[in-house]
């Protein structure tokens, strides 16, 4: 486990640690419902976990729709996008998006078809009438260090060069291009951007060699075993994480899962704290 202290361009103070599986061996940084609903102590301490960690959960939600939009709504106003917002993602919804199936999704962040991918997201599974699909979290900051100090050149390869992403249905064809890794002015990682079932295709000459061995590098760090701590969501248990750090996926499931998800913007995250940080 590493500390970073870090200072963003607003000049709130974060102190970032860095995590493998072992990190949560006993189990996620949690608060109850009532503590983040009754107190600002009790949201402040869910929003610092989230900072500091990249993610954090509150337990005791009752398992619905209402509450967890009530939750939710303490943070920030909920971010709309072309899923709908505040969004059930089982395999009944008509979109094409690989979270909307019962399958094996491999780690990613969300968003990289977007120029402005969403900056934190909401799960919360509502039944438990399904087996396996247990959640996959990696910290995207530890394999980005982890690549700086093992494949420098891989490293400053993936900051870059612009991967394209992209999504489309029928009435949409989202596409951008931006750097896997972006540093931010004090060349400190700031944002993890890889999806590999949202890519486009590319080519960049004789430098695609280069890319694609660079992409391996990262891709041995993300599913080494050591890195990404697993775990069953359950009902009641709704958590929210960081998608400019974290990557996360899922193992493949049988049976009905119903989750309900949303995104949030970064800066309304980052406001709710800096005022909680000030007033509490």
């Amino acid at each position: 486990m590493t500390t970073l202290s870090t200072i963003d361009k607003s000049s709130t103070p974060k102190n970032l640690i860095l995590w493998t599986a072992n990190t949560f061996a006993n189990g996620l940084p949690t608060v109850t419902f009532n503590e983040v609903m009754s107190e600002s102590r009790g949201l402040k301490k869910w929003l610092e976990n989230i900072a500091c960690y990249g993610l954090g959960m509150v337990s005791n939600t009752p398992p619905n729709r209402e509450s967890t939009r009530a939750l939710i709504e303490r943070v920030a106003y909920i971010r709309m996008d072309i899923f709908g917002g505040f969004a059930d993602s089982d395999t009944s919804e008509p979109h094409a998006d690989s979270a909307y199936s019962n399958g094996y999704l491999a780690a990613h962040t969300d968003g990289t078809y977007s120029y402005d991918p969403p900056g934190l997201i909401v799960f919360h599974v509502l039944d438990r009438d399904y087996i396996g699909g247990e959640s996959i979290f990696i910290d995207g900051f530890y394999a980005a260090q982890t690549l700086r100090e093992s494949y420098p050149d891989a490293f400053s390869l993936l900051t870059k060069v612009d991967m394209p992403g992209h999504y489309l249905e029928v009435d949409t064809h989202l596409e951008t291009r931006q750097p896997l890794i972006k540093l931010d002015a004090e060349n400190q990682v700031k944002r993890i951007r890889f999806n590999h079932m949202d890519r486009a295709p590319f080519y960049w000459g004789e430098q695609t060699t280069q890319v694609y061995e660079a992409l391996w590098e990262w891709r041995k760090i993300i599913d080494d075993p050591a890195n990404q701590y697993r775990f069953r969501l359950t009902p009641g248990n709704v958590l929210l994480f960081d998608n400019w750090r974290l990557l996360h996926g899922r193992l493949a499931y049988e049976g009905e899962r119903r989750m309900v998800n949303c995104y949030l913007n970064m800066e309304d995250f980052e406001s709710r704290l800096r005022i909680l940080r000030t007033n509490t």
